[in-house]
């Protein structure tokens, strides 16, 4: 793939990113990371920069790991429901024999039903 280098500026220092990726996406990256520091900078004014850097760092871990577990909980669910689903197929395919059967049944005796009425025609 090809590398990009793409200016960026995080409070108020300016970065050169080389990535693959987008150049959208490097910014949309850089602007969270700004974002975290500037909220970082609000809360403690007094760190220096690289404790700032460590707690964006830490709060940006802390958020994926979040979103790591949400993603398990979502994988887990939809297994869930593609199980669930497995067996209510399994269960409308068997009611469908089901249903087959006890027409056919119902035929049989329509038929037995109608044999009998004729019979007991005749007879009177």
């Amino acid at each position: 793939m090809e590398k990009r280098k793409v200016n960026i500026r995080i409070q108020g220092k300016d970065y050169v990113i080389v990535s693959s990726d987008t150049e959208e996406y490097i910014r949309q990256v850089s602007f969270l990371v700004e974002k975290k520091a500037g909220e970082v900078a609000v809360a403690a004014p007094q760190l220096s920069t690289a404790m700032n850097a460590v707690l964006v760092s830490l709060n940006l871990a802390d958020d994926f790991l979040k979103s790591e577990k949400s993603c398990d909980n979502l994988r887990n669910q939809v297994a869930d429901y593609l199980e669930d689903i497995k067996r209510q197929t399994i269960e409308i395919e068997e009611l469908k024999e089901e249903n087959v059967a006890l027409k056919e049944e119902n035929r049989r005796l329509e038929i037995s039903n109608a044999k009998q009425e004729g019979e007991l025609g005749r007879n009177v």
